[in-house]
């Protein structure tokens, strides 16, 4: 069902949004359409950047420890679930390298000293290089989050179950953006409507003429009185004969 579902919807996806923006008042719509952005940035983000990462960080431990193997130097009968565990692991942003470690602690345990410092050279040198191919150029912005509020919010959603650890990271970066995107819109002067958090009005999504109207969250600046002028002039109209 749900392969159908996801066709239907790509099918029919500007019907949808046209659609989903003829039930918003036009006053409110760039805002709104700026909201769901704000969440499809960051859920497309995770999926293209900690996804991608993970992948090619398991592809590259496996290749790493059969290669030390092919070389005599240790045997790794379990290279293929290491690899998609130490992979798996690097969905966990910030903390998940750490936890890859662990692992390799259990290797030194089980097969000794030599084992174990392969493993954790191989782990180390394919991490790194798949963050250097992967890059982090794309998520900056969007996901990069302090550590000092990402991991203590790592913490309180893991409560939550597995899910919530994995993601954590786009949850905290939806949050920040909507709290930045909303305070810059009731700010003064108001930020404009449709500029996403981390752009500039370059990257500003174009309004056509008929949706540009006033702000609905501000009032309308009044004019300021001018000595011997009247605040307001009435309107008259000339009557002919």
């Amino acid at each position: 069902v749900i392969p159908a579902w996801v066709l239907t919807i790509v099918a029919d996806e500007r019907t949808i949004k046209r659609r989903a923006e003829g039930f918003v008042a036009p006053a409110l719509r760039p805002d709104v359409v700026a909201l769901f952005r704000i969440v499809d940035r960051s859920l497309s983000t995770f999926l293209r950047i900690q996804v991608v990462l993970a992948i090619a960080t398991g592809v590259l431990i496996w290749v790493g420890l059969e290669l030390a193997q092919q070389l005599g130097i240790a045997q790794f009968p379990y290279a293929v679930a290491a690899a998609v565990l130490l992979g798996a692991l690097q969905l966990i942003p910030q903390l998940g390298y750490f936890f890859g470690f662990f692992p390799v602690l259990l290797v030194l345990v089980l097969s000794g000293p030599v084992p174990a410092a392969t493993a954790l050279l191989v782990y180390v040198v394919a991490a790194r290089i798949a963050s250097d191919l992967i890059g982090s150029r794309v998520a900056r912005g969007v996901l990069d989050v302090h550590p000092a509020l990402l991991i203590p919010a790592i913490v309180v959603l893991s409560e939550f179950g597995p899910i919530w650890l994995l993601a954590a990271a786009p949850v905290v970066g939806i949050v920040r953006d909507l709290s930045r995107y909303i305070s810059g819109r009731l700010s003064d002067p108001p930020m404009p409507a449709g500029l996403l958090p981390g752009q500039g009005r370059r990257d500003l999504v174009a309004v056509p003429p008929e949706r540009s109207v006033p702000s609905v969250y501000r009032d309308r600046p009044r004019a300021r009185p001018v000595a011997g002028v009247p605040a307001t002039v009435p309107a008259t109209r000339s009557r002919q004969p």
